[in-house]
């Protein structure tokens, strides 16, 4: 296990550096039901620090994250801070599922406490992302509501009777959008972990 707390924060600070060069490439894909929602890669570096260095230093490794995004990412500050309120609320989630540890978690010690780890990352993301999604495209920018409405239109031939109608189906694959991507941001990061601990000999 790694000890000191210094490093272990620099470290974190470190993959934060790397989840930012990841958000800035061009390696996102757009979730096919609604465009504007793109997959990518940038968090993975985020949830290993959190497996790894524990819970304060990943932690420090979404905020330093949102920091970077506002200086080099799009749309900010929106952008940024929606992306940093999917990686807090699921790293949350994360440790709750560990049993509130604040010390390094080191990957899932078991099957069963890999998935309510998974579950609760899911559910606490979707739980917030609905609600800064409901502020950012019904209160805040509805061209938004225009846009995803008529890219349901077109991919799965869907019409609405009113705007409230297109907001709930929105919200409801944006929330199946949120649960995919956390497993596409945690079942990388456990594979990077338990390499990464192999190699450096430190055992789980």
């Amino acid at each position: 296990m790694i000890r000191s707390r210094t490093f272990r924060i620099s470290c974190a600070a470190g993959f934060a550096s790397l989840s930012a060069i990841l958000a800035i490439l061009p390696l996102s894909f757009p979730f096919p039901v609604v465009s504007y929602l793109k997959f990518d890669f940038a968090e993975i570096p985020v949830v290993v620090a959190f497996l790894i260095f524990g819970t304060w230093p990943g932690m420090v490794s979404a905020f330093t994250l949102w920091i970077l995004l506002n200086f080099f990412g799009s749309w900010a500050p929106i952008g940024p801070a929606m992306k940093f309120a999917a990686v807090i609320s699921t790293l949350v989630g994360l440790w709750i599922g560990s049993g509130f540890r604040n010390a390094p978690i080191e990957g899932f010690k078991s099957w069963g406490q890999g998935l309510l780890m998974i579950m609760l990352g899911a559910i606490l993301r979707i739980l917030v992302m609905t609600l800064f999604n409901y502020a950012v495209i019904f209160l805040m920018f509805p061209f938004f509501l225009d846009i995803a409405s008529k890219t349901l239109a077109l991919t799965l031939g869907l019409t609405f009777g009113s705007s409230f109608e297109a907001l709930i189906w929105i919200l409801i694959f944006t929330a199946i959008f949120n649960a995919l991507h956390t497993l596409l941001s945690v079942l990388p990061s456990l594979f990077v972990v338990k390499t990464l601990l192999k190699h450096l000999k430190l055992g789980l």
